[in-house]
């Protein structure tokens, strides 16, 4: 069950599998493309099956976390940092998605990149509280893709952290 929850299809997928639909619809008038849409799906098949195998390998290929300070300062920047660890032996595409608090109302806030083999890179993005209180961060969601790019896997860290906010000390101290 944890397979098929972190088991996502990438944008190329689509795309690819629209071209041997298309090649398998265009057969219809024009029967020479029927081997072409034939080569493509299977070219396709065994690709998916190669991108599931170099993705899922690895029982942890990614590691992460998120680095909160302890208070935030209401009305101020305030520095968030990502650490993720890349345990692949081959570099990969990243997306970052935060669950940041509500509070925010940041809802399409991500991150993406490449991420070498054995490489850490660290991350940072600023946040601004207007209110003072608790503010719960979610998971730190990290989406995984080889060169291939057919097939996306999905780690979760970081689960469930709590930041309070208090009036801006960062302005009293000055």
């Amino acid at each position: 069950m944890k397979f098929i929850k972190s088991l996502y299809f990438g944008r190329r997928l689509f795309i690819a599998t629209g071209v041997a639909v298309l090649l398998f619809v265009l057969s219809f008038s024009w029967p020479v493309l029927f081997p072409l849409g034939q080569l493509a799906l299977v070219t396709l098949i065994v690709a998916v099956l190669v991108d599931t195998l170099l993705i899922y390998r690895q029982k942890t290929g990614v590691h992460g976390s998120h680095l909160l300070p302890e208070k935030f300062s209401n009305g101020d920047e305030n520095e968030v940092t990502i650490y993720i660890e890349n345990k692949y032996g081959f570099p990969v595409g990243v997306t970052i998605i935060d669950e940041v608090p509500e509070q925010f109302q940041l809802r399409n806030f991500s991150i993406s990149g490449q991420i070498a083999s054995s490489e850490t890179k660290v991350l940072t993005y600023q946040l601004r509280p207007i209110k003072r209180g608790e503010y719960n961060f979610g998971a730190l969601n990290v989406y995984v893709q080889s060169k291939i790019g057919l097939i996306e896997r999905r780690y979760r860290f970081d689960q469930d952290k709590m930041v309070r906010v208090y009036p801006s000390f960062l302005q009293m101290r000055k």
